[in-house]
């Protein structure tokens, strides 16, 4: 092997005197090419598994939106306080099932720090769920849409989204560190429709803040 590509260690003592130096040899500087080889292969997988990650986690999430529309499609909001048929009935029903799943899907993007984009996206899209929720909700039909469990789990879960979607604008915030590069949460709406994935100050940041205070519940 060429003298100029030969690896020496140098061996030196705590107070930093040479002591000896230390020749490798030709078949272990061959592994160390081959592993260098093998790590580099390593880290392209990993990276090609994590986009490929994100892709089905976008698809899943799109799903998920579209699961929502399609089903609001069959139910007209305006005949919400009316006599509803059965069908009308399991059609607001699987409505509010998209909606639980999408509010699952945000906890989990929220804890899992997957958010990333423009965050106006996630916050216009959890105005988008809960003005849904509310009219069904507020329908003299709820008791034949939803159990109070249900409802009781889906406050729950608008509570933990609003939350942890806070905090993580807090953070970014605070850290400035908000990943606008990889737009993930603009599947929701099918695609990236009116949004721009662009680098935003502090201020548009806390303009996607939702506002609201927390109350402590009475034991009666």
């Amino acid at each position: 092997m060429n003298k100029e590509f030969e690896a020496v260690i140098m061996k030196r003592s705590d107070d930093g005197k040479f002591i000896k130096q230390i020749k490798l040899g030709d078949s272990f500087l061959s592994d160390i090419k081959d592993m260098s080889s093998s790590i580099a292969w390593l880290v392209n997988q990993n990276n090609k598994t994590t986009m490929e990650i994100k892709e089905i986690n976008w698809k899943i999430n799109s799903l998920l939106s579209n699961r929502i529309m399609f089903n609001c499609k069959g139910l007209d909001f305006n005949k919400l306080n009316g006599e509803l048929t059965n069908k009308e009935i399991d059609t607001a029903t699987r409505v509010i099932e998209g909606i639980s799943d999408g509010l699952y899907a945000l906890i989990d993007d929220f804890n899992k720090h997957r958010e990333s984009g423009d965050p106006k996206v996630f916050y216009d899209h959890i105005v988008f769920l809960i003005a849904i929720y509310i009219k069904i909700k507020n329908s003299h039909n709820i008791d034949r849409i939803l159990t109070i469990a249900q409802i009781e789990m889906l406050d729950f879960q608008f509570s933990e989204c609003i939350t942890l979607f806070n905090q993580s604008i807090s953070n970014a915030i605070s850290q400035n560190n908000w990943n606008y590069n990889y737009n993930m949460a603009s599947a929701f709406f099918g695609g990236c429709y009116g949004y721009m994935s662009i680098q935003y100050d502090n201020n548009y940041l806390r303009r996607c803040l939702i506002e609201y205070s927390e109350e402590s519940k009475e034991i009666e």
